[in-house]
């Protein structure tokens, strides 16, 4: 799976990694790195049935990746679809310009509406502004199960730069746990003192000029992400969009565990090669899948608790 580039912020955590279309696999950790800077525009529409469309453009020294993602998002829970094309040459400040595929195209500028909001946390640098992109977004899902057309859409510009990794160590040490299935699948849980998230994904696909995948997101208490305090062994039970159980030994994860995808299909995430440590960022090799590994990590401020996103006025 290609890196994906390191998220902002938390936002209830679930709108992190689902809504903004956070694959938990492959992240590139770049926000670790001295002198960085990432600009992140982010759009949404909501459309029938319950379903929500959200944009998402980062760009890093001349080159953007964009994704698109549609889902059903709540505070608790989500499941979603993510399409990504190509990474291409950024398209320049405030614009975002991009074939999907054979799915349809992108072409939007950002303009503003709203003072830019600075916020300071440590070594990291938030520059937020609101506004609206404004132009044409043509997207057809699968079966046209989406047919979206719009020219407008409620939209975030952040500016994200660091001076290097100058965070505090969190008072408590989060649990990461990472695997790879048989058919390409994969989990990421991490645990917390008084909380657990679980963010599930199924083999990527290349259809149509795109790379595809389906994904599921959970956050539950801690209880749910039960584990020995030497990690030999653990348990989980994450709650709805998954089913069922897993538990953790010898790198293996077994049981009958399986996440509900947006189209309502069910897909096992147990037996599965896994890892289990102290921290917030773990890799894993998956000799059976392609590419061969995987790496995950906690965003930006969701250890220490620090919210800078929710905090926009």
């Amino acid at each position: 799976m290609q890196a994906r580039t390191q998220r902002l912020g938390e936002r209830a955590l679930i709108a992190l990694l689902a809504a903004l279309c956070l694959a938990a696999f492959g992240f590139a950790g770049r926000a670790e790195a001295a002198d960085y800077t990432q600009v992140t525009m982010t759009g949404h529409v909501r459309l029938a049935g319950g379903l929500r469309l959200h944009l998402r453009s980062d760009s890093y020294r001349g080159r953007e990746e964009l994704a698109l993602s549609v889902g059903r998002i709540s505070r608790a829970s989500s499941q979603y679809s993510y399409y990504e094309p190509p990474i291409s040459r950024d398209d320049g400040p405030h614009r975002i310009s991009a074939k999907l595929g054979e799915r349809g195209s992108v072409t939007m500028k950002f303009q503003p509406r709203t003072e830019r909001v600075v916020k300071v946390f440590g070594c990291d640098r938030y520059v937020i502004t609101r506004g609206v992109l404004r132009g044409r977004l043509r997207f057809r899902g699968e079966q046209r199960y989406v047919d979206v057309d719009r020219k407008r859409m409620r939209a975030r510009l952040v500016v994200y730069s660091t001076t290097g990794n100058c965070r505090q160590a969190p008072p408590s040490k989060p649990i990461s746990l990472i695997t790879c299935s048989q058919d390409g699948s994969g989990l990421f849980a991490g645990r917390l003192t008084h909380s657990s998230f679980f963010n599930a994904v199924g083999p990527e696909r290349f259809r149509r000029g795109l790379h595809v995948f389906e994904g599921v997101l959970a956050r539950s208490g801690a209880s749910d992400f039960s584990a020995a305090r030497n990690l030999e062994s653990a348990k989980l039970t994450p709650p709805s969009p998954f089913t069922g159980s897993a538990r953790y030994r010898d790198e293996q994860l077994t049981g009958d565990l399986a996440m509900r995808t947006l189209n309502g299909d069910e897909r096992p995430l147990a037996p599965a090669k896994a890892k289990i440590k102290y921290g917030k960022g773990i890799g894993i090799s998956c000799s059976f899948s392609t590419p061969a590994g995987r790496y995950a990590t906690w965003p930006p401020g969701v250890i220490s608790g620090r919210n800078p996103i929710a905090a926009i006025p």
